[in-house]
């Protein structure tokens, strides 16, 4: 049977293993944590325990000696994945630099989705490695349809008969730019009001 199981590391913090369970987040039914043996540790695991338990989230601690060795946390990643199917995501949230570079490098490595948490902001997003790698803004077709959209706001309409394509297609890859963050849409999307797409300034520094 495959086990949906999501992956961690354990710094201080708890927060950044706890609050993206509040967000839209795929659902999985076991947490493996990467954490540190150290005594200091304990109370923070102890809540996350509780939590979970009360989430109905199976809970799995793997303790190494030390959390912020970035071949440790690479090697053991590989392991957890060989042993299993890949996990559901990875919070790469919490940890260290080097440990979080490590969570990072594996998820993109292996296209598995990346679970973020931004203390400050209260946010929490899912990074989709496989749609990322699929979409090279820096194409022909993709410059073409920013660079129409930097002139003037348009709607997908306004934009399939400035381009000469399909509708569909430009429906396709607007949703990409906006999924990046490249773009924004205003509008309802009824025929009174249609989604209007403008560049936003990341976009045009992306274009400058």
């Amino acid at each position: 049977m495959i086990e949906e199981y999501g992956i961690a590391i354990l710094d201080q913090e708890g927060d950044y293993i706890v609050k993206p369970f509040f967000a839209d987040i795929p659902k999985i039914s076991k947490l493996i944590i990467i954490c540190d043996a150290k005594p200091e540790y304990r109370n923070i695991k102890q809540k996350i325990t509780d939590f979970l338990k009360f989430k109905n989230i199976n809970l799995e601690f793997i303790e190494i000696k030390d959390v912020g060795n970035f071949f440790q946390i690479f090697l053991v990643l590989q392991k957890i994945c060989k042993s299993k199917n890949d996990p559901i995501w990875i919070n790469i949230s919490c940890g260290s630099g080097i440990g979080v570079s490590a969570l990072t490098i594996h998820a993109y490595n292996e296209d598995i989705p990346m679970v973020v948490y931004d203390k400050y902001l209260d946010s929490t997003m899912v990074i989709n490695v496989k749609k990322l790698k699929k979409i090279n803004i820096y194409n022909k077709r993709y410059m073409q349809l920013m660079r129409e959209i930097l002139i003037k706001p348009k709607t997908i309409e306004q934009l399939s008969v400035s381009l000469n394509i399909t509708k569909s297609a430009v429906s396709r890859r607007l949703k990409n730019l906006l999924a990046l963050g490249i773009i924004t849409r205003n509008g309802t999307g009824s025929r009174n009001y249609p989604y209007v797409h403008s560049m936003n300034e990341f976009g045009r520094l992306l274009l400058g």
